[in-house]
C-alpha cells in the first residue's frame, strides 16, 4: 500500500546568534577534544561547518514554533479533526514544555487522534516516525493522516556542541504522512543501529565504523529497491559538517550537485528537523521532474543510521 508526505512546513526563528558570540559564552571544558582555545574552535566552525550564527529562539516558548506551524497547516491544508494520529519525535533534553503532543492535542481540538512519542535515534528520529506511522496507517485502514511534529529549543548554549560535526540550532517541523493524497511517496525506510555508539560523550575516532554502518543503511535502500545510484536525482542530507555525508556518499559516485546541501551553514544543525528543512526545500524549488527518485540519509548521535527513498509527485 502507498503512503505519502502529504504536507510539510517549518519554523526557524529569524533571530540569530553570532558564532563569536556564541562561542564567548561557552565554557572551555565543553570544546571538542582536540582543540585547545576557543579561536581555533571558531575557526574550525566557520571554516568546516560553514558557519557565521545560529538561528537562536528569544521570544517564543517551544510548543509557540509548532502553534505557528499547526495554524498554517489547519487554515490551508486540512482541518483538526482529520488528524488521526499524533507522532512527538524529538529527544527530551532538546525541548522545555513537558507533555507537548498532548497540550496540542487539546489546544488544537484534535480529539480524533492518538499519541506516541518517538525518541532515541537522535536525528534520526524523523525517519522513524515515518516508519511508525506507515505502520499505524497500514495496520488500521480506518486511519488516513498522521502527524509527526518536532521542535528544538536548546536554553544552554554550553549542549549546543555536538563535537566537530554540529552546533544546535532552534526551530521546529512537521510533516503529514497520508495514505489519501500525498505529494512525496514514501517507497521504503530503512534504519539500523549500532549500540556500540550508546555514549556519544566518547571522544573515540571512530569514523571508520560510522562509515561501514552507514553503508549497510544506504547499501539495503539500494538493494531492496533494486535501484542504482545513479538513478537517485537528490540526495537530502542533514545539516551538519558536509564532510561527513559527502564522504559516506563517496563510494556510490553520487554527483556533488544531487547532494542537497543548500541549507547547511544556514541555521545550525536542528537535529531530526533537518529532514523536514531540507525535504519541503527541495522539493518546492520543482527543479526534478516528476517521477524522480530521492533520497535521504541521516545519522542518530547515539548509533542509529537512517536511509529512506521517495519518489517527488
Amino acid at each position: 500500500m502507498d503512503f505519502g508526505i502529504r504536507y510539510l512546513d517549518y519554523y526557524v526563528p529569524n533571530s540569530v546568534l553570532p558564532l563569536t558570540e556564541l562561542i564567548d559564552e561557552i565554557s572551555d571544558e565543553c570544546l571538542p577534544a582536540g582543540f585547545q582555545s576557543k579561536m581555533e574552535y571558531s575557526t574550525f566552525c566557520t571554516e568546516e561547518l560553514k558557519l557565521k550564527d545560529i538561528r537562536v529562539e528569544h521570544n517564543l516558548k517551544d510548543f509557540e514554533m509548532l502553534e505557528i506551524l499547526l495554524n498554517r497547516l489547519f487554515h490551508t491544508e486540512m482541518k483538526p479533526k482529520d488528524v488521526d494520529a499524533i507522532v512527538f519525535a524529538q529527544e527530551r533534553f532538546n525541548y522545555v514544555q513537558e507533555n507537548i503532543a498532548q497540550y496540542l492535542q487539546y489546544e488544537f481540538k484534535m480529539s480524533n487522534a492518538f499519541i506516541m512519542n518517538i525518541s532515541g535515534s537522535h536525528c534520526s528520529n524523523i525517519e522513524l516516525a515515518m516508519m511508525a506511522g506507515k505502520g499505524i496507517l497500514a495496520d488500521n485502514p480506518d486511519l488516513h493522516n498522521v502527524l509527526i511534529i518536532s521542535v528544538q529549543k536548546i536554553l544552554d548554549h554550553n549542549k549546543r556542541i555536538i563535537g566537530k560535526t554540529a552546533l544546535l540550532g532552534d526551530g521546529a517541523g512537521l510533516l503529514v504522512l497520508s495514505r489519501d493524497m500525498s505529494n512525496i511517496k514514501v517507497k521504503d525506510i530503512s534504519i539500523i543501529n549500532n549500540g556500540y555508539f550508546y555514549d556519544p560523550t566518547r571522544n573515540e575516532n571512530n569514523f571508520l565504523l560510522q562509515y561501514k554502518w552507514a553503508h549497510k543503511s544506504l547499501d539495503s535502500i539500494f538493494n531492496r529497491n533494486n535501484i542504482k545510484p545513479d538513478e537517485i536525482k537528490k540526495v537530502i542530507v542533514q545539516n551538519i559538517n558536509p564532510y561527513a555525508d559527502e564522504t559516506y556518499l563517496q563510494k556510490y559516485d553520487i554527483l556533488q550537485d544531487r547532494i542537497f546541501e543548500e541549507n547547511i551553514g544556514r541555521y545550525g544543525h536542528l537535529t531530526c528537523i533537518d529532514f523536514i528543512v531540507n525535504m519541503k526545500d527541495c522539493y518546492e524549488k520543482k527543479e526534478l521532474a516528476e517521477g524522480s527518485l530521492v533520497i535521504s540519509y541521516s545519522m542518530g548521535w547515539a548509533g542509529s543510521f537512517a536511509t529512506s527513498l521517495f519518489c517527488f509527485l
